[in-house]
């Protein structure tokens, strides 16, 4: 599961796995050692380093490993690779393990939303592949990805998630 949340504290608590992401790229993570994670993720989300050991410039992949634990399940993980978007967006590689929980974090038009956009089949990526669990690639219609169990929410709810002249049962129930 993918998690998309401004309410960091939130997301720090549910998560297994943070990657932040600025101007459409993935950010380095830089870990202190005091252990505050929710200062850590701010410093990265916004291009702050703190004064770092070799040791933590070692640990710097871009995500921050929360501790959690993923349960072992008979099914392939989420791969992504060398992804582009036409708005900037560059995933080098990420994997998301089955029974991962992974948040995505990022300042206002830093690629989360295009992420998931591509994710949904809204915007073709320019380059790249995504491979669900499942072994298939990601299909770029969003029917495909409806039928592929992707579900998506967007940022601007009002404007692009509801249909306000149909009912809420029929917005409720719309795939």
């Amino acid at each position: 599961m993918i998690y998309v949340s401004h309410f960091l504290e939130e997301l720090l608590d549910i998560s297994d796995t943070v990657v932040m992401l600025r101007n459409g790229k993935r950010v380095p993570a830089h870990f202190t050692s005091s252990g505050d994670r929710l200062k850590d993720v701010v410093a990265a989300m916004l291009g702050e380093t703190p004064e770092s050991t070799e040791e933590q410039a070692q640990n710097s992949v871009g995500e921050i490993d929360l501790g959690g634990s993923i349960a072992p399940i008979e099914v392939e993980p989420l791969r992504i690779v060398g992804l582009k978007g036409p708005g900037g967006l560059v995933i080098d590689e990420l994997e998301i393990h089955p029974g991962a929980i992974v948040g995505v974090a990022g300042l206002a038009g830093a690629g989360v939303e295009e992420l998931f956009a591509v994710l949904f089949g809204l915007t073709k990526p320019t380059s790249g592949s995504v491979t669900l669990p499942t072994g298939v690639r990601l299909p770029h219609k969003t029917a495909k990805a409806v039928k592929a169990g992707i579900a998506y929410s967007p940022a601007d709810r009002k404007q692009y998630g509801l249909m306000l002249r149909q009912s809420i049962a029929e917005n409720v129930v719309s795939v």
